[in-house]
């Protein structure tokens, strides 16, 4: 992988809703060739992290923001369509 991943692509991986590597609908290698550059790369490391963060932070609330509440369920999916929609 020669250019830094989308935004939507790490995404999907922190939403954990990424499809396989070998599922139709992605080119083949393309999981493989991700992965591999998240191992060169430490920004996209870096964004990937703070993204999870997140992701943790709002599915399960913030023991440390009593005002945080969980998100309704299907709220990542439906998140993830809309960005699929956009591009």
């Amino acid at each position: 992988m020669t250019r830094h991943p989308h935004c939507a692509e790490l995404v999907e991986l922190a939403l954990r809703y990424a499809p396989a590597p070998d599922s139709p609908e992605e080119p083949a290698g393309r999981r493989a060739d991700l992965h591999a550059h998240l191992l060169r790369c430490a920004p996209c490391r870096v964004e990937l992290a703070a993204l999870r963060r997140v992701v943790a932070a709002l599915g399960t609330g913030d023991p440390l923001d009593p005002e945080l509440t969980p998100a309704p369920p299907g709220v990542w999916r439906r998140i993830a369509d809309e960005v699929d929609r956009e591009e």
